[in-house]
């Protein structure tokens, strides 16, 4: 039951995030008059340390559950599987929906981040193989999780 509870929570929280971060890529953008190179690279920038503070919550929240978890029950596969099961579904979540919202596609593949590793192993099959990995990663997590 506490699975099913972390991955209705962490969907909330993964499609707010997701919306938030539009609203403020798309503010970034408006702000941007003329838009020259600089400032535009000023803003990708801004995406990117966007985008590596985010993970760095997303690592904090999903050791937080993983802590929590371990005290209350002791177990310590099924407390991992907990928090990367955060980890999962907020990265299959979030991921998807601001991809979506920033470019229409629910196989959009970032060029910051995991997106450039899977760009550079898989080239034109790069969306097909992230979006297998997020799917496989939360299937894994769910299984840890109800070890």
């Amino acid at each position: 039951m506490i699975t099913l509870h972390i991955i209705i929570a962490t969907t909330l929280f993964s499609v707010m995030f997701a919306y938030r971060n539009y609203w403020q890529i798309m503010e970034a953008f408006n702000k941007i008059y003329p838009q020259d190179a600089y400032s535009v690279n000023e803003v990708l920038d801004a995406r990117q340390r966007w985008h590596k503070w985010q993970f760095a919550l997303q690592i904090y929240i999903g050791v937080v559950i993983s802590f929590i978890s371990f005290v209350r029950d002791y177990s310590l596969i099924n407390s991992l599987g907990h928090g990367l099961l955060f980890g999962a579904t907020f990265w299959l979540i979030f991921d998807t929906v601001l991809g979506y919202l920033l470019t229409g596609s629910l196989f959009h593949v970032d060029s910051n981040g995991i997106g450039t590793f899977y760009k550079k192993l898989f080239k034109k099959y790069a969306p097909f193989a992230l979006a297998t990995s997020k799917v496989l990663f939360v299937a894994i997590s769910v299984t840890l999780s109800l070890l």
